[in-house]
């Protein structure tokens, strides 16, 4: 036993250093920045510059498997581009049900050239353009400010400790009277990032108030109440009133008012009616094309921790 265990040693030690180097090469997987979309500086050996030009996004996978399954996906996109030079390749997902797929490619032809020849039918799965990163919003929301100070008292509470803030803005509620909530418009972000680590102090009241940075609001798609189709509101509608329940055609005002029945007219399910948005496989479609319009051009979908 001690001497195969020798002869292993000794076949080890005599091995060439290249054999090494090629097993910790291929074990290893690129890094990628993608905070902004112009190339980054390269940052070792196998960093690899992020150039959203070059770059195609995979998902809504028919398969979640063929995600993971990166040799079948490139042996696909070898049948549609003449020797096509892929320098990053990896998964990403903020939604563990929606995995995606991200493909750097050398040139920006190749990628060009996978968008127009790709057919979604056949390769069980859709492409795009990776989404561009948003600037980051330099206003604020502050919470709990009590209703009898005016504007211009608040907005010298607030440049007493943060001067770069420019303007403040009291929500109003549907009797448009003041709320408790706030916006306040910064010039610089790191007083933005300061308000809202250390809060804003009225000295007068002796009260510190919340903040947090102003997102940017939910899109949500039109939807008729005659027809109860998406698109268009029911001043610019041209079809029957029907019942949003069973989808049925409405003759006059008591009819439907106690109806019982469930039909989606936007889907046909029998399951749900037009307003169950959460069942509904056609308002989830709207929706997902609502997002990706609003945020094209704004921000990228994927973080680099999750490629690294």
């Amino acid at each position: 036993a001690d001497s195969k265990t020798q002869q292993t040693e000794t076949r080890v030690k005599s091995a060439p250093k290249s054999l090494f180097s090629t097993v910790v090469k291929q074990s290893k997987q690129p890094s990628v920045s993608l905070l902004s979309s112009t190339p980054h500086k390269k940052e070792g050996p196998n960093h690899v510059d992020f150039i959203p030009s070059n770059c195609v996004v995979l998902h809504n996978f028919v398969n979640k498997l063929l995600a993971v399954n990166h040799i079948a996906i490139r042996q696909s996109i070898s049948k549609m581009l003449d020797n096509p030079v892929i320098t990053f390749l990896n998964k990403f997902e903020h939604d563990k049900n929606e995995p995606k797929l991200i493909i750097q490619f050398a040139k920006s032809s190749s990628a060009s050239t996978l968008l127009t020849k790709w057919d979604s039918s056949i390769e069980k799965c859709d492409i795009r353009r990776p989404l561009k990163p948003a600037p980051r919003s330099d206003d604020g929301i502050c919470f709990g400010v009590p209703k009898n100070i005016s504007d211009t008292d608040l907005l010298e509470y607030v440049k007493a400790s943060f001067p770069s803030c420019e303007k403040v803005i009291k929500f109003l509620d549907k009797n448009q009277l003041t709320t408790g909530t706030v916006k306040l418009i910064f010039k610089e972000s790191d007083h933005l990032h300061n308000a809202i680590e250390k809060g804003i102090y009225i000295q007068d009241l002796c009260l510190i108030l919340r903040v947090e940075r102003a997102r940017a609001p939910k899109p949500r798609p039109l939807q008729c109440y005659q027809c109860w189709g998406y698109g268009h509101t029911a001043a610019k509608c041209k079809s029957d009133k029907i019942c949003r329940q069973c989808s049925s055609k409405i003759t006059s005002e008591n009819d439907h008012k106690s109806c019982g029945n469930k039909k989606c007219c936007n889907c046909g399910s029998l399951d749900h009616n037009a307003t169950s948005h959460s069942d509904c496989p056609m308002y989830k479609k709207i929706m997902q094309k609502l997002t990706e319009k609003i945020l094209e051009n704004l921000r990228y979908d994927c973080h680099p921790m999750e490629l690294q």
